[in-house]
């Protein structure tokens, strides 16, 4: 109850904060775009690209003061989910109130055959999205309202947000530091054609029990061991990863593990947790998995900048 309690409080704070931005000026001509999210609040913000209404939702730490810059942390929903959705089940906002704060961005996907989607190729093939001009778009719109790290930008998502995460590696890493999919894969679409920048830090998250997107491929996406090995060779790793059991913390005797590559090129590094048993899932203790996914996947990721490793 309490839980519910408190979905349906932060719910009616995003619907009363939400704000439209376009990104120009008011028609008056001379009132400038306001900031959209207040500090310590969930807003819904709006803008145009390409002509279309484009929704995410926006965390600005409590404690922001805007005289530091802070990284900016993109978290991508799956196949016909939400953002808000995605917000609370991800659960980032705590730890972007923590002692390295960060600026934390839920987008919302369009509509294809009536299914909200990340235009990645593969099943969505038939999508006109353009979203990595939108998530440039977003980066550029929420560097402008705030003091963000523009070399401490990173990406997350679950499903087809995950799929969505390496098209940002494929697409934009001059501007993406590193990623973490949770039980996604890379397109046979985008792995064809991925063409970084630069090398770039990935964490994989997935389940061998994934029915969903299958740990082993199919007709329509790669083996999560293919996509694993792109970036390793990408990145220069060495080619065998050091192997440490995960933590039985649920005590169910199921013990998974993680598989680390290292010694990559500007101190880049590829962590892949295989999880035993798990589905389609996003892995946290309270639901009874033996990972706290949000903590390790920040934990991973702000390790990095785009200038290499920072800590």
């Amino acid at each position: 109850m309490e839980i519910i309690i408190r979905y349906l409080s932060i719910l009616i704070i995003i619907l009363l904060a939400g704000c439209g931005s376009s990104g120009e000026n008011s028609a008056e001509g001379n009132a400038p775009r306001q900031p959209c999210g207040l500090a310590g609040t969930i807003n819904l913000c709006v803008i145009e690209h390409n002509g279309i209404s484009r929704s995410y939702l926006i965390y600005v730490p409590e404690n922001y003061s805007g005289q530091e810059p802070v990284p900016l942390l993109f978290n991508f929903h799956g196949w016909g989910s939400n953002a808000t959705d995605q917000h609370f089940y991800a659960n980032f906002r705590n730890l972007a109130d923590g002692n390295d704060q960060f600026v934390l961005v839920v987008p919302e996907g369009t509509l294809l055959d009536g299914k909200t989607h990340w235009a990645v190729g593969s099943w969505t093939i038939d999508s006109t999205a353009d979203d990595i001009g939108f998530v440039k778009t977003l980066i550029d719109v929420v560097s402008s309202d705030y003091l963000i790290d523009a070399t401490r930008v990173y990406a997350t998502g679950m499903s087809n947000g995950g799929y969505m995460s390496y098209h940002l590696a494929c697409n934009l890493s001059h501007r993406i530091a590193a990623i973490a999919s949770v039980t996604g894969s890379m397109s046979f679409e985008t792995i064809d054609g991925c063409q970084p920048a630069q090398p770039t830090s990935v964490l994989q998250i997935h389940g061998t029990a994934d029915s969903v997107v299958p740990i082993n491929g199919d007709t329509w996406t790669k083996p999560i061991d293919d996509v694993i090995d792109y970036w390793v060779t990408y990145n220069g790793c060495d080619i065998e990863p050091i192997i440490t059991a995960v933590p039985d913390i649920n005590e169910d005797g199921v013990i998974s593990e993680q598989l680390s590559y290292n010694n990559c090129i500007g101190g880049t590094e590829i962590h892949y947790y295989r999880m035993n048993d798990m589905g389609h899932v996003w892995p946290e203790e309270y639901r009874g998995d033996d990972l706290r996914g949000s903590l390790v996947i920040w934990e991973f990721l702000s390790q990095y900048s785009t200038q290499g490793r920072i800590n």
